[in-house]
């Protein structure tokens, strides 16, 4: 059986989903999230009364809430991009993905569905609010 990337909000894995949000933050110039806004703002999505929203936030994701949200879940996730990819920029602020990488990623976004293109930028908007004041 062939591996078939997530193109919709019910089969996108969070890892496809958070790779997808790196690389759109990423071409609208913005920097990486450091790791507890990533898990705040994860919670946060994951808290929103919306119906249409990635599968995995509707499953078992699970966030302790001791100091702020965490999920190791999402660490791990995170940890796999920096691992996938390889390489930080020399400050160590962002995963450096090439301009090939990031042309290869937006081309995969024009086969999502509308309901999953409109979730990722409902997204990066909730991640520049605080950004914006």
């Amino acid at each position: 059986m062939a591996f078939r990337l997530g193109r919709n909000l019910d089969d996108i894995s969070q890892i496809e989903f958070l790779t997808h949000f790196l690389i759109t933050l990423r071409s609208k110039g913005l920097d990486d999230p450091r790791e507890r806004d990533l898990h705040q703002l994860f919670y946060d999505l994951c808290k929103e009364d919306r119906v249409e929203k990635p599968i995995f936030f509707k499953n078992e994701y699970h966030f302790d809430l001791d100091s702020y949200p965490t999920s190791p879940s999402l660490s791990r996730a995170f940890n796999g991009c920096a691992i996938t990819f390889g390489r930080t920029s020399p400050d160590f602020r962002n995963i450096a993905f090439s301009r090939e990488e990031i042309s290869h990623y937006l081309n995969l976004q024009e086969r999502f569905s509308q309901e999953l293109r409109d979730y990722l930028e409902h997204a990066v908007s909730k991640y520049r609010e605080p950004l914006l004041i």
